[in-house]
């Protein structure tokens, strides 16, 4: 299973991408037989490669839509609501060990529900206000950008395979984790918008984190959907949140 996303023209920083690899190190792989000899000392490239067992390495680009929501309806300064349109993106996904939870085998295949953890990392820019439509928004002038870093422990169903000797199969998965989320820029409020306010800041917010996943996979190759959703508390324009919609396409490598 897997999450991280990184968008195209702009790339999270280097501590970005060390604190995702460091989240995933930490993370269980699958189990190994307790038989087998212990991994030797043979430096820290070795001892990576030995944690890395077991996880999978995901690369490809698709198609994605971010928005931000800011503050409700029934408080002032009132709800703003800005996206990005939608654009390609570039996957880049790390993701640990699946572990078995209940089997139940088929005519064709098995079902197979597990669980996992996964991390993601990434930008985002909204700038694009959605006045008299939720998908389409119009340039007035503001946008909020921002960064997000999050983990997940999380369920899965993979059913397959679907065909006779053939590796097709199809996963749903669903999770629930904590995350930070940094965001800032201008914003419009209200159902008729006056002047832009400023929000957010530069520290970091807790979140609350929530993936979902379908998954079409033949050999090594995905045909992905997926959504990703972060809630954080701002006293002037609570809640605050970050949703991305899209799918794609990636070729998995196991490590």
């Amino acid at each position: 299973m897997k999450d991280s996303r990184i968008l195209p023209r702009r790339r999270p920083g280097p501590w970005w991408a060390a604190a995702l690899l460091l989240a995933l190190l930490a993370v269980p792989a699958r189990a190994e037989s307790a038989d087998g000899p212990p991994v030797p000392a043979q430096g820290w490239l070795a001892q990576a490669r030995a944690k890395l067992r077991g996880r999978t390495l995901t690369l490809g680009a698709g198609y994605l839509q971010g928005t931000t929501k800011l503050g409700t309806s029934d408080t002032p300064p009132g709800r703003s609501q800005q996206t990005d349109n939608g654009g390609l993106e570039f996957l880049l996904d790390f993701s640990g060990g699946d572990h078995l939870l209940k089997l139940w085998p088929m005519r064709t295949g098995q079902a197979l529900l597990g669980w996992d953890i996964s991390a993601t990392a990434g930008q985002f820019k909204t700038n694009r206000q959605l006045i008299g439509s939720a998908v389409h928004g119009v340039d007035m002038g503001t946008s909020v950008q921002g960064e997000y870093l999050g983990a997940a422990p999380s369920l899965f169903l993979r059913i397959g395979p679907l065909w006779e000797d053939r590796p097709i199969y199809c996963t749903f998965t669903f999770g629930v984790g904590a995350a930070a989320l940094r965001y800032h820029g201008t914003a419009l409020f209200g159902d008729a918008p006056g002047q832009a306010l400023a929000v957010g800041g530069n520290h970091l917010r807790p979140a609350i984190y929530d993936k979902a996943t379908w998954q079409f996979q033949v050999g090594s190759w995905i045909v992905e959907f997926d959504s990703k959703y972060f809630l954080a508390h701002d006293p002037s324009v609570s809640p605050a949140t970050y949703e991305a919609y899209g799918m794609g396409l990636a070729y998995q490598i196991n490590l």
